[in-house]
């Protein structure tokens, strides 16, 4: 009887500790900069469009930088392509890459995002515009020749061995 009297009393302390230990200055209100670092970096990058220190691409303008079946080309320039997630991985079916298209409603062309990444569905959720830089990143296809282009961080050097 003695062990369940303390077993409900160590509980009950634990528990109340739990919820007395989490916030320290008794403020629980919403913090109000949230997505500040987001906006910072955005609006950065929009005035270096501005300033014609990055290229704004398209994605059809920049899938016309690759040839199908050949090896991938490394974008050594300034640029950057603006797209609209319509992908996730929240359910599995997509491992670390996401899809994105040019426009929210009625798209033209998509390219597939390959990132190291995964449950990138936090991060770039359905339906959100992103603006990804381009220098240092490779355009190809994952499988030579499947039409699927792609925008890669580094090439695999045992694919290009075998060719």
């Amino acid at each position: 009887m003695n062990i369940k009297t303390n077993s409900g009393f160590l509980i009950a302390l634990a528990t109340s500790l739990f919820f007395i230990a989490c916030v320290k200055d008794n403020d629980y209100t919403v913090p109000q900069n949230l997505g500040v670092e987001e906006n910072l970096k955005l609006e950065a990058i929009l005035d270096s469009i501005q300033n014609n220190q990055l290229e704004l691409k398209s994605i059809k303008d920049l899938k016309n930088l690759y040839n199908s079946g050949t090896d991938p080309v490394k974008i050594v320039s300034n640029i950057v392509v603006k797209g609209y997630v319509i992908s996730s991985d929240a359910k599995g079916n997509y491992f670390r890459e996401f899809y994105i298209q040019d426009a929210p409603e009625n798209p033209t062309a998509g390219i597939k995002v390959v990132l190291n990444l995964t449950n990138s569905y936090n991060k770039f959720n359905f339906g959100r515009e992103v603006y990804i830089r381009l220098k240092n990143l490779y355009i190809g296809e994952i499988n030579s020749g499947d039409g699927v282009i792609s925008i890669g961080g580094k090439i695999k050097l045992t694919d290009m061995l075998q060719k």
